[in-house]
């Protein structure tokens, strides 16, 4: 009768030990996990970061060219108001700003992108 639960203990002992192993072996797999998760939230980051960068340049391009296209606008319109027709001007500004709405476009664009990267890295 000893033997018998002595070799039950040892059943159960064998029992444990798997029960050990196995929850090791999932511990190992989700730290394994752990760390392809956080290498994936630092590339997430970077090209949130690149995203901005990149907004960021283009802001400044665009305020660069607004100022540009302004300065234009004025200097066209003082050259132009004693011999251009009204229907003309209103041409030439429709077109630059159809230009300045096309870069804002692009922008806003960007900024929709590098938000959902932003949002898929906060997700991590």
């Amino acid at each position: 009768r000893f033997q018998e639960e002595v070799n039950t203990l040892k059943e159960q002992l064998l029992c444990y030990k798997e029960l050990v192993d196995d929850a090791r072996s999932q511990q190992d797999a989700a730290l394994k996990d752990n760390e392809v998760l956080k290498q994936v939230s630092r590339e997430l980051q970077l090209q949130v970061k690149v995203k901005d960068d990149i907004i960021e340049e283009r802001n400044t391009k665009d305020a660069e060219r607004i100022t540009v296209l302004e300065s234009q606008m004025k200097q066209q319109l003082d050259e132009q108001q004693n011999t251009t027709s009204g229907v003309e001007l209103l041409e030439e500004v429709n077109k630059l700003k159809a230009e300045l709405n096309q870069a804002l476009s692009i922008n806003a664009m960007l900024v929709v992108s590098k938000d959902e990267l932003r949002d898929s890295s906060n997700a991590f």
